[in-house]
């Protein structure tokens, strides 16, 4: 069973870090709709982008690459 200290710094963490996983998902939804034009040196770039924006606000809550 897991202590329940642990299970609430998972859960704060995966709240923390749920709008960087939104940001990622509607880059996706957008383009696979059409509104943005699909590459692989954009989605590189924002990916950098949205790591290192994660990095520096979330400090030790944030995901290791």
């Amino acid at each position: 069973m897991e202590c329940p200290q642990i299970a609430a710094a998972s859960l704060a963490r995966g709240w923390c870090v749920l709008p960087f996983d939104v940001a990622r998902d509607q880059r996706a939804a957008a383009v696979q709709a059409g509104l943005l034009q699909p590459s692989m040196l954009a989605d590189r770039e924002f990916a950098r982008a949205l790591d290192a924006l994660e990095h520096w606000l979330l400090g030790p809550l944030a995901r290791r690459n």
